[in-house]
């Protein structure tokens, strides 16, 4: 990759990234299955999520 287009990526990422604080794994997970329906165009039956142990947690707690 040629330096200046590795400098323009740098820059956007520095734009648009912030800091995050919080429990930001379920928005992380909602996020991927939004961006799952729109990439099959319908809401799939189930997808398996492999993530952190605090998210079982969490979703037992919600029942």
């Amino acid at each position: 990759m040629d330096k200046e287009l590795y400098l323009n990526y740098v820059n956007i990422l520095k734009e648009e990234l912030v800091p995050a604080f919080g429990c930001t794994e379920p928005i992380a997970i909602a996020f991927a299955g939004a961006k799952i329906r729109d990439l099959i165009g319908n809401i799939p039956d189930s997808i398996i999520v492999k993530c952190s142990g605090n998210i079982e947690y969490y979703y037992r707690k919600m029942k």
